[in-house]
C-alpha cells in the first residue's frame, strides 16, 4: 500500500511540473496559460490574473494599444501594472 501512494505523489508532482512548463511556454509566446483553476479581470481595461496552484500569472493590458506583458511569480504576487505606473498619483 505505502508503494501505492509513493507512486501516486510522483505522478502528481510529474504533472505539476508538465503543467507549469506548459503555461510558462505559453506565455513566453504572449498566449494565455492553459491551466489555471481561477481567473479574475482587473478593473484597468482587459488585465486580467490567473491563479494556479503555488503560483500566479498576471497579464498586464495596455488600453491604448495591443501590448501585453506577462508576469509569473509566488501565488502572493501582487498586481502593479506596468503601463500605469505614472498615473499613480491621479
Amino acid at each position: 500500500m505505502r508503494k501505492w501512494v509513493k507512486i501516486i505523489i510522483w505522478i502528481l508532482i510529474i504533472l505539476y511540473v508538465i503543467m507549469f512548463f506548459v503555461n510558462k511556454s505559453n506565455i513566453n509566446k504572449n498566449t494565455d496559460p492553459v491551466f489555471y483553476f481561477s481567473k479574475q479581470i482587473a478593473n484597468d481595461g482587459g488585465s486580467t490574473i490567473y491563479n494556479v496552484l503555488l503560483y500566479k500569472i498576471i497579464k498586464y493590458k495596455n488600453i491604448y494599444n495591443d501590448n501585453v506583458i506577462y508576469e509569473l511569480g509566488d501565488f502572493m504576487l501582487k498586481y502593479n501594472n506596468p503601463f500605469y505606473a505614472d498615473l499613480k498619483d491621479y
